[in-house]
């Protein structure tokens, strides 16, 4: 009986790390799709960093006000 509530906790253990680690990996792949999609289809301002890393870029006021026309 002892061995069954053993696998029984492995199982459990198992499982609970299986979820966390899959659903960590889930939003971290997630994001990283929404802001390459983002990037691609212009809906973000960016610029090369001296690196050839892509850094984000703040709107100006008049980017803004071009928006909304």
């Amino acid at each position: 009986m002892e061995s069954i509530a053993w696998y029984g906790l492995a199982y459990l253990i198992g499982t609970i790390f299986g979820l966390y680690v899959g659903r960590n990996h889930g939003i971290s792949k997630g994001i990283l799709i929404t802001l390459e999609t983002l990037v691609n289809e212009g809906y973000l301002k960016t610029r090369k960093d001296s690196n050839g890393d892509l850094d984000l870029m703040k709107l100006t006021f008049e980017e803004k006000l071009d928006e909304n026309k």
